[in-house]
């Protein structure tokens, strides 16, 4: 794995780490709880962690709060054409109503508990993106994970869906995992 790494025609070559053990949430199978933690072989240098998002932090997914989604996904629905740099974007989250209606009208489920959607017409998360954060800068605090969308890349109908990290569940486990 390599880390810090944000533009592949750039010279830094970040930091190659390689990871020792993978863990993924026991309960993962589709049904919201969409997070992975990489346990690396040794710690990374120079770069200063974000914090994880707690319970006491739902205004981080007030609809309309604008967060960063980061990614090396593709920037339209090309899956062909890699990325040479890595891509943020910020976006609007929405409201679990709206994301909720937006995905049963496709046969989709959208958990307001487990899931946080965020996105506007030509801005979002696309192919490639999966497992990247979601954010807020200015406290640089992770509120999701890049989980899924559908109807294309950043299409206003349909947001990205993010696994929401202060959910109980799914936050203390990533902790949990984190320090074995």
């Amino acid at each position: 794995m390599v880390v810090g790494r944000t533009d592949l025609r750039k010279k830094n070559r970040g930091q190659e780490i390689g990871a020792s053990r993978a863990f993924i949430h026991p309960r993962y199978y589709g049904n919201g709880y969409d997070a992975g933690v990489l346990k690396l072989s040794r710690p990374v240098k120079g770069i200063k962690p974000i914090k994880l998002a707690t319970a006491k932090q739902n205004d981080l997914e007030k609809p309309g709060h604008i967060l960063r989604a980061a990614g090396w996904g593709v920037r339209k629905q090309r899956p062909d054409i890699l990325p040479k740099r890595m891509r943020d974007v910020s976006i609007p989250v929405v409201s679990d109503s709206r994301a909720k209606r937006a995905y049963q009208s496709q046969g989709l489920k959208y958990l307001p508990s487990l899931q946080v959607a965020a996105g506007k017409k030509g801005n979002g998360a696309c192919f490639g993106d999966s497992g990247g954060p979601l954010f807020d800068s200015g406290s640089r605090t992770q509120v999701g994970i890049t989980s899924h969308g559908a109807g294309g890349c950043g299409q206003a109908r349909y947001p990205a869906v993010y696994t929401e990290v202060n959910n109980a569940q799914i936050g203390k486990w990533i902790l949990r995992v984190a320090k074995r």
